[in-house]
């Protein structure tokens, strides 16, 4: 049949690649079969998909396909133009492709090349055919450089076979993108949605045409956003919109290590948008991929990996516009004020947070509260800092936290300052400007049970904040560098999810550096480096605890942006104590301030104290005096300590 029949001109496509391959076969094993097989004859006439196709022989099919390989449309054809294919190149191609999901061209290939037979063409094949077809010798040793092979899109089996007889296999993804099904996604790849630009930072809003058209162009190949995640993802996704370009999300690991997947993203007009483990500041290595630009969006510590990497930190929107966001969310709540004050988040994850506040809400069926967006920040945060950090679920309110009048001043400034990470130094001089930004490191030093953690908590309730511990035996490693990765990835959490992270017994991990030179003592003095610039440069919240002030090394007390000492309570503030932990079960007033006087004990062992004594007496009546003076003598039996007389009179003078 001559080209003539068809109509109208041929759209290049998969179909026709596919009718071509059906012919070409058919052709060959008439030539080189003295018998061919009746498959052959069949294989022109199976073109269900097209029928304008059936029946084509090799003659008109040669002369519908396109004359040159770059005439071929959609991803097969920029394939054709990436590597410069010939048609000969892509008649193999097809071959290679068509056989992974049509049977009827594997049964073709497998009689062909009996013995051995095999449904994937062997290079002894492809050499024939391209002889016969093409007027053209193929041979095996010519196919290690061709560039279908260098860039992924095929690839040889049987390492142990001799090199004529091993075959050509090719990634059923790739065909299927290269083919042009519409329905086809590329597993473990994620399309990315583009939110409104109102989600963005106006200042990020104005650079988007700029690094639009430097990746465009060429200039940066890879562009590097540090900053939260769905923060990254969201600009990603506006710059494919600019480039016409589809985003994609794209797992690290397929990226490093499928070479089809690279080509697939050049052919299919992607831009990969790749989500970079935490390096501790390490550079970030990608393979050289000059035919796609790519984004790898990564914490505040990633590091370019190449000369034309461009690094951009994403901008958080100020108070101002994240207030707006919240009101545009969750309606005109006086709380959202503070709130935007004092949680430094992006926008696309206060959309986030405020969709699962209303879910929350719908399901108890209030209006959204600051309550549900406290739990939707806790809840979102949870699986990134685990299994390092653990989340404090415990609210404290003002009245729970009794401290001495400077001790709580110095509290409510540490609140005041937390609230104005964003703006403080605006108005200051230059020294401050110079330095300025939105971490807060404080220590909270003093005795075991004088209300470290409560504090951190309380401070988290102020500011509806989630609060997470560090587990410091789960974060210290043995071997030289984990901990220190380990301690990136979590405080890269913290800063994206904007969390207080407490670090108790903060002189396990800051103590005085030391001018050993055993291994042990080198290790220490590098990891304590590392931390000083860590926290130095930390965009969040952090809370130290210790008992041992005096073992910390100085260097890092000089970074603190504030210390408060919790002393040892004084007669007024354990009163207020028993009064807080007691609550309506206390005893007569008097009683109370004889407990007071003459119990020196800490508000965590009052706290044990009384436990221990409505365990034994449950009810909703005072507690009797002689109970809460048995339980004090446990706490100063731990403490290995006799308990003052005049408690013990106490217990034996009342009859309550």
């Amino acid at each position: 049949m001559r080209a003539e029949v068809l109509h109208r001109p041929l759209r290049a496509d998969r179909h026709l690649l596919e009718a071509w391959v059906r012919a070409g076969l058919a052709r060959f094993a008439a030539s080189c079969l003295a018998e061919p097989d009746p498959l052959f004859a069949e294989l022109p006439r199976r073109q269900a998909a097209r029928p304008q196709l059936a029946g084509l022989d090799w003659e008109a099919l040669e002369a519908a396909r396109p004359g040159h390989a770059n005439g071929w449309q959609g991803p097969l054809g920029r394939l054709a133009t990436l590597l410069s294919l010939t048609p000969r190149d892509l008649f193999l191609l097809g071959l290679c492709g068509a056989v992974e999901e049509d049977h009827w061209i594997g049964l073709a290939i497998d009689t062909l090349q009996a013995p051995p037979r095999g449904t994937r063409p062997a290079l002894h094949l492809l050499d024939a055919l391209s002889r016969s077809l093409f007027q053209t010798p193929l041979s095996p040793v010519q196919w290690r450089a061709h560039p279908l092979l260098a860039r992924g899109v095929l690839t040889l089996d049987d390492e142990d076979t001799p090199l004529p007889a091993r075959t050509l296999r090719m990634s059923p993804e790739l065909w299927a993108l290269l083919a042009g099904d519409e329905d086809f996604t590329w597993p473990g790849v994620e399309a990315l949605s583009t939110p409104p630009e109102t989600w963005l930072a106006p200042a990020l809003r104005e650079r988007l045409p700029r690094l639009t058209d430097l990746l465009e162009r060429g200039e940066a190949g890879t562009l590097l956003l540090r900053g939260g995640q769905a923060h990254g993802l969201a600009v990603a996704a506006h710059l494919a919109r600019g480039l016409g370009r589809a985003a994609r999300r794209v797992p690290w690991a397929e990226w490093q290590f499928s070479a089809a997947l690279r080509t697939a993203a050049a052919c299919a007009r992607w831009l990969p948008v790749l989500c970079a483990p935490s390096t501790s500041g390490e550079s970030l290595r990608l393979p050289a991929t000059g035919d796609v630009p790519v984004v790898v969006v990564t914490g505040p510590t990633g590091q370019p990996g190449g000369d034309d990497w461009l690094s951009l930190t994403l901008p958080i929107p100020g108070a101002g516009d994240r207030h707006r966001l919240w009101r545009a969310t969750l309606g005109p709540v006086q709380a959202w004020k503070a709130l935007a004050d004092s949680a430094r988040l992006d926008g696309p994850t206060i959309h986030a947070l405020a969709h699962q506040a209303r879910l929350a809400a719908l399901r108890d069926g209030t209006e959204p509260g600051p309550l549900h967006v406290a739990q939707a920040r806790l809840a979102r945060a949870t699986p990134a800092l685990r299994p390092l950090a653990r989340p404090v679920r415990q609210a404290v309110p003002r009245e729970a936290l009794v401290l001495p009048g400077s001790v709580a001043n110095a509290f409510e400034t540490l609140v005041a300052r937390c609230r104005r990470r964003d703006d403080l130094w605006q108005g200051l001089g230059p020294s401050i400007a110079a330095r300025a930004g939105p971490g807060l490191c404080a220590l909270f030093s003093g005795e075991s049970g004088t209300g470290k953690t409560l504090a951190a908590s309380h401070l988290a309730t102020r500011l509806g904040a989630p609060l997470f511990r560090l587990d410091l035996a789960s974060v210290l490693n043995k071997y030289v560098g984990e901990t220190e990765k380990a301690l990136g990835r979590v405080l890269d959490a913290a800063a994206e999810h904007d969390v207080i992270l407490l670090l108790d017994e903060a002189d396990a991990l800051f103590a005085r550096r030391t001018g050993g030179e055993g291994p042990g003592e080198r290790f220490a003095n590098m990891l304590t480096n590392f931390l000083l610039t860590r926290i130095e440069r930390h965009a969040g919240i952090l809370v130290l605890t210790t008992n041992a002030r005096g073992s910390i090394d100085p260097a890092f007390l000089r970074r603190l942006d504030m210390v408060l000492e919790f002393p040892r309570p004084g007669p007024a503030e354990r009163l207020a104590l028993w009064h807080s932990h007691l609550g309506a079960r206390a005893p007569q007033a008097a009683l109370c301030h004889q407990l007071a006087n003459w119990c020196e004990l800490s508000g965590g062992h009052i706290r044990n104290a009384v436990l221990a004594a409505a365990a034994l007496h449950p009810g909703r009546d005072p507690l009797p005096v002689a109970a809460l003076v048995a339980a004090l003598r446990a706490e100063y039996r731990k403490l290995g300590q006799a308990m003052p007389g005049a408690l013990e009179a106490l217990a034996g003078g009342c009859h309550d």
